[in-house]
């Protein structure tokens, strides 16, 4: 279920960021919007942030769901904190791999 819902989560995130808001707020957002399962994860996710970096606590609902898109969108995460590619590039990038089953050959300028 899961993964069936994964689409629209990162479709939401994605407008958050385009909107502007922080990553944070765009998951608020989506806790909003969606609905369970993948409403509690990521209330967990932001309760977890509140004691550790948003980053480790989206690793950890990774390796809880076990779900390879949503993994690799974590890394995706994870990349963009170390590399500092801006969200926006980021973002028009999640919609498009999840939604047509490929990816993006945009290139993204830091």
């Amino acid at each position: 279920m899961f993964g069936s819902q994964l689409p629209d989560v990162l479709k939401l995130t994605s407008s958050s960021l385009r909107a502007g808001f922080s990553l944070l707020q765009g998951l608020e957002s989506v806790t909003k919007q969606v609905k369970e399962p993948s409403k509690g994860e990521f209330q967990r996710v932001l309760a977890e942030a509140v004691s550790a970096a948003l980053e480790d606590a989206l690793e950890a609902a990774a390796d809880r769901i076990q779900n390879r898109d949503f993994t690799e969108s974590v890394v995706a995460v994870r990349i963009q904190q170390e590399s500092g590619v801006t969200w926006r590039c980021c973002s028009t990038l999640w919609p498009r791999r999840w939604s047509s089953g490929s990816g993006c050959g945009e290139r993204c300028a830091r």
